[in-house]
């Protein structure tokens, strides 16, 4: 197997490559990440709760993310890989479980569903209404 280094010391950058795998060092993904200080935030949140075991258990589960449009609950989308959907009312939402966790992205349903209004007429007791009409003349 053939194995080259690519090493850019003004960015910290390692990439080892093979033949068709790319392996990428912390410091590349850190820089490629748009939610890096997310992430760090997420890492300070859990180092207060290991440093903090006097606190009662926490029951959080869920994390909700809300975007602003289509554009932005489709990029979610390619960055879930997989997940399940799910609609009400108001929202349209990707939801994601990782272990005990859920993570949901949702907007405004109206940012992607078409409201189409229709008529539905049941004919559930029209016809016993109707024949009851022509026996009484």
């Amino acid at each position: 197997m053939n194995v080259s280094v690519v090493e850019n010391s003004q960015v910290g950058l390692l990439i080892l490559t093979t033949q068709k795998t790319v392996i990428k060092t912390q410091r590349s993904i850190e820089m490629e990440n748009n939610n890096w200080e997310y992430i760090e935030t997420l890492k300070s949140l859990i180092r207060f709760f290991e440093t903090h075991p006097e606190l009662p258990i926490i029951k959080a589960k869920s994390f909700y993310y809300s975007l602003n449009s289509k554009a932005e609950l489709l990029q979610a989308a390619k960055g879930l890989h997989s997940f399940t959907k799910s609609v009400d009312d108001y929202n349209y939402n990707l939801n994601k479980k990782i272990g005990d966790l859920s993570l949901q992205f949702y907007t405004r349903r109206s940012e992607i569903c078409e409201k189409v209004v229709t008529w539905v007429c049941p004919e559930e007791g029209l016809l016993e209404s109707y024949n009851s009409l022509q026996e009484k003349e």
